[in-house]
């Protein structure tokens, strides 16, 4: 589906042409303190590289590209390794606590530590995104997958709600609920999600169920997709640099704004930082004072979506398998699906905050841990149930 058909349809944008006639040199990030006294981030002129060269800036596809070379994000587990996981699972489980009690040291697994270990800084400092594969999740009960997940998580960051509901254990699964309504968020939802990233440091999946049909998840780095922004489409790069506003989708905390401002990319201590949820942004109009989406904005989005599509890594999860995105460096798709009565889709998800772990120094944190959803008590569901 070409790009400005997909964004017409998913969120009733028209995208025109005309672009700002004096564009701003570019933005950095730093944090300052609105009239309500809420700290928001906000965005400063800086001077930007016309190229950015980091390790993080991939391709996915062709002879130079991650698809063929997966030997540097994709690793598939031995039974030595999987026979170490389930036995720290059976001992975490012995001893009678809660799953949210469980921490690193909970979780011992001394061999495979190390394997995490290599993981966290392909993540972190590499390329911003790994996948494991082979893990037997269809012998596994569903509380030991979970058990499994939360403690391989605890070796990567500190986990974080994912919601309004406090949900810590997160699931991907079509709930039939309608996605393009306000205050809906798409992975509860069977509709492709258009390139985003999520509001924490690493977001990571473990694969229950596939669909017969659809569901692939795409990954872009967003440093590749600036360069050739500002190769081909240099006027878009200072819109993509500016204060944006997004859709906090109703799970605002007590004295929260219903929206929040950032921009979408931004230059933080040699790192390019990346913060886009196109479904926040379009809907961010229905609040008081919020204007609608400039033609300059839409403009914007559309190219950021092509180049994603062009030079993203695509992948089918399998059961079994546990991807890691970091969500700075790298922008995230997943494809429309299908289910069948037989074959229902069926992700767990964490959130995942990485300050004080070797993570990305952020302008709000600096490398202290960041809180995620804030309001709710934490809640561990093992059946996917509708976050609002």
């Amino acid at each position: 589906m070409p790009v400005a058909q997909f964004l017409s349809q998913e969120y009733g944008l028209t995208v025109g042409t005309r672009l700002i006639p004096d564009p701003p040199a570019g933005t950095t990030l730093d944090a300052v303190t609105s009239a309500s006294g809420e700290k928001v981030i906000a965005s400063f002129a800086t001077p930007l590289p016309k190229t950015i060269s980091t390790t993080f800036a991939w391709i996915g596809q062709g002879p130079d590209g991650l698809e063929s070379n997966p030997q540097g994000w994709l690793h598939t587990v031995t039974e030595d390794e999987v026979e170490e996981v389930e036995r720290a699972a059976d001992e975490f489980i012995a001893t009678g606590k809660s799953i949210g009690e469980l921490k690193r040291e909970d979780f011992r697994i001394p061999n495979f530590a190390r394997v995490l270990t290599s993981v966290a800084n392909v993540i972190n400092n590499e390329l911003g995104l790994f996948l494991l594969r082979g893990f037997p999740v269809k012998k596994w009960s569903r509380f030991q997958s979970a058990v499994v997940f939360f403690g391989i998580g605890a070796h990567i960051g500190d986990r974080l709600p994912q919601n309004k509901k406090g949900h810590v254990l997160g699931h991907v699964k079509d709930l039939k609920v309608d996605p393009n309504a306000p205050e809906t968020r798409r992975y509860m939802t069977n509709a492709r999600q258009g390139f985003h990233t999520d509001e924490c440091d690493v977001v990571s999946l473990m694969c229950l169920e596939t669909a017969p049909e659809g569901g692939e998840s795409m990954v872009a780095s967003s440093t590749t997709v600036y360069n050739i922004l500002q190769e081909r489409y240099p006027e878009v790069v200072p819109v993509l640099f500016a204060n944006w506003y997004w859709d906090r989708k109703g799970e605002e905390a007590p004295k929260q704004s219903p929206y929040f401002v950032a921009p979408v990319i931004t230059w933080h201590k040699e790192r390019l930082i990346s913060f886009y949820v196109p479904y926040f942004a379009t809907t961010t109009s229905r609040h008081q004072g919020v204007p609608p989406l400039s033609e300059e904005q839409k403009l914007a989005m559309q190219r950021l979506e092509e180049v994603c599509e062009e030079v993203a890594l695509g992948m089918r999860l399998e059961p079994g398998d546990i991807q890691f995105v970091n969500n700075h460096p790298i922008f995230h798709d997943r494809q429309a699906w299908r289910d069948s009565p037989q074959q229902v889709r069926h992700l767990f998800r964490l959130w995942l905050s990485t300050g004080g772990w070797g993570g990305w120094d952020l302008p709000l944190y600096g490398q202290q841990p960041r809180m995620g959803f804030v309001g709710a008590e934490p809640s561990i569901p093992l059946e996917a149930e509708i976050g609002q």
